[in-house]
């Protein structure tokens, strides 16, 4: 039987022991590396595997790597003083400089962007927003990939989370723009989704959606030109709506949620 260990404590091979028969691994988003182990004693010969997944890293004025808000937030307070404030909850506001999020960003507390326009991530990068926590997106903020590779989107999967994406705040180049899901309150307003895989998802909820999506615009260009790991794929869907017993798209005013590339945009809702 090949032996087993706990390779985390290793930082470096050859392990003591061992030896490696593959070279260091190149870094790029897609690329996993499994270097094969081996060693004897006077009896047997063993072999076993370690695979390292390596990670493209983006930089920027502000980096954060596998953080979360209140970290982003004390980042962008030494930056300028006068761009993070605690009014009414953890909140950056016209931070002119550029945001680099490699890895999960976790909401655990609520957290407020307005008018930060050059927020990015690696394909690795999301916002994960976590029980109980709110997240506010607004004043034309924007959140983007930073290399050629989409990033992961906005995950939130709790009945007391709100999101809010309002006031032409833009969402691009994202795998998932925003999953919600178990009952999370969604207010989209005169928001932007812009080249993303899937624009917004909305699913599985024990009861009703409660919602404010209006005036949105969902867009994405006609060629089959998304990035990995949708390349050669075009939108699959802008707004997804499914397992809920009801939900309104729309409000009062009758303002429109508008979906500009007819050949890809696509709603689904649960079959009556």
């Amino acid at each position: 039987e090949i032996p087993k260990r706990d390779w985390s404590s290793d930082v470096a091979l050859p392990i003591s022991g061992w030896s490696s028969t593959l070279a260091s691994p190149v870094v790029a988003p897609t690329d996993t590396t499994v270097y094969y182990l081996q060693t004897s004693d006077s009896i047997c010969t063993y072999n076993d595997s370690l695979i390292v997944n390596t990670m493209e890293c983006c930089s920027a004025t502000i980096t954060i790597t596998n953080g979360n808000v209140s970290q982003l937030w004390a980042a962008v307070k030494t930056k300028c003083g006068n761009c993070a404030d605690t009014t009414e909850q953890l909140t950056i506001r016209n931070f002119n400089g550029s945001i680099a999020i490699n890895g999960p960003l976790t909401v655990d507390e609520s957290f407020r962007i307005v008018k930060c326009t050059n927020i990015t991530f690696n394909h690795a990068g999301m916002v994960d927003v976590i029980q109980n926590n709110n997240l506010s997106i607004d004043s034309s903020s924007v959140l983007k990939n930073c290399s050629g590779h989409q990033w992961k989107g906005i995950y939130s999967y709790d009945g007391l989370n709100t999101i809010r994406i309002t006031s032409g705040s833009e969402i691009k180049q994202a795998e998932t723009a925003l999953d919600a899901s178990i009952d999370t309150k969604v207010y989209l307003e005169k928001a932007k989704f812009t080249n993303n895989f899937i624009s917004v998802n909305i699913h599985d909820y024990l009861k009703a959606l409660t919602s404010n999506i209006y005036g949105c615009t969902f867009s994405c260009t006609s060629a089959a030109d998304l990035l990995p790991p949708h390349t050669g794929s075009r939108t699959y869907a802008h707004l997804i709506i499914k397992n809920i017993a009801s939900a309104t798209v729309g409000n009062a005013d009758r303002k429109s949620t508008r979906l500009n590339s007819s050949h890809v945009s696509e709603s689904r809702m649960p079959s009556s």
